[in-house]
């Protein structure tokens, strides 16, 4: 009986083990390139893996395959994602996903979720609206990147790792500065989707960033035409009529910042809403033929460079 419940517990320990090793992840944070070639034994296979610190052990590597007899590798050039389990990998590389059934997908700072879905829909990547529909909670959330995908890639696909990317660019660093800033993260996250838009380079960008903070702490509507954009589309310039179209997101009407981010911002314009520049401006505009801010201390400053710019 001794003998069973020993031979039971070690049989358990082994199982263990192997549900360990197989579900283990790769160390690699960047995605790895990896070469399969043709007539190479599942053992150099494995060796190479390891080698790569792709996989913990290739003993499991083998008993997997051992087990999935009818699963085998194909040759090819495959390109392994970061922090991918063993299993995983083993699935990529008996399916043959290497990487030529890839794509890039660029997401340009800036860009909301209806202007992603709208670009994903023109470069023929999806043909439907679902990422509009199942990304729209997670606006300002989306880190702007360029992304490795499978061709028949979904947009949940994208989202998670627009997502994941996201939290991993947020260090810990980034995030203890956002909480010394001595505003709310959220509020951070929704202050650099304005800037993203607003401005182009990281100077302009704490300059608005600091002109945008002092008006709230001063009582002040933001009035940022971009928000206006978010829900009445973009216009070369708005009417006071459109100022007056009650929305969470008119900040003609409303003040502070809007209920939510109205785009998905990159590092530089979230570290421009945790570090302004401080200045006397209170007002700016960019000139439509070179993109250039003028800067105003005053009404009437400001009101005579849209005159002379915005003719």
């Amino acid at each position: 009986m001794k003998k069973i419940i020993v031979i039971v517990s070690l049989l358990a320990l082994c199982v263990i083990w192997y549900e360990a090793r197989i579900s283990s992840h790769s160390s690699n944070t960047n995605d790895v390139s990896f070469m399969v070639t043709q007539g190479e034994s599942t053992s150099q296979i494995a060796t190479n893996l390891q080698k790569e610190k792709l996989i913990s052990s290739t003993l499991a590597f083998k008993i997997y395959l051992y087990l999935h007899h009818s699963s085998l590798i194909q040759a090819g050039n495959y390109s392994i994602e970061a922090r991918t389990s063993t299993r995983n990998i083993i699935v990529q590389l008996t399916k043959g996903i290497v990487a030529d059934r890839e794509v890039n997908v660029l997401i340009r700072e800036g860009l909301n979720v209806k202007e992603i879905n709208d670009y994903l829909k023109q470069s023929g990547f999806l043909h439907d609206d679902s990422f509009l529909t199942e990304a729209k909670h997670y606006e300002g959330y989306l880190f702007p990147d360029t992304y490795r995908m499978f061709k028949n890639f979904t947009a949940a696909d994208l989202i998670t790792k627009m997502r994941n990317n996201f939290e991993k660019k947020l260090s810990s660093e980034l995030r203890t500065a956002m909480q010394q800033s001595g505003h709310k993260a959220e509020d951070i996250i929704i202050m650099a989707s304005i800037v993203e838009k607003e401005a182009r380079t990281e100077a302009d960008m704490k300059i608005v960033s600091g002109i945008f903070w002092d008006r709230i702490a001063n009582g002040q509507p933001l009035e940022s035409d971009v928000t206006l954009a978010y829900t009445q589309g973009k216009k070369d310039q708005y009417s006071f009529l459109d100022t007056r179209i009650d929305s969470p997101y008119n900040t003609y009407l409303h003040r502070g910042l809007p209920r939510g981010p109205v785009s998905n911002p990159g590092l530089t314009a979230i570290m421009a809403a945790i570090y302004p520049t401080k200045t006397d401006y209170n007002y700016f505009l960019s000139r439509p033929d070179t993109g250039e801010m003028i800067y105003s201390k005053t009404l009437a400053e400001h009101n005579a460079a849209k005159q002379k710019y915005l003719k």
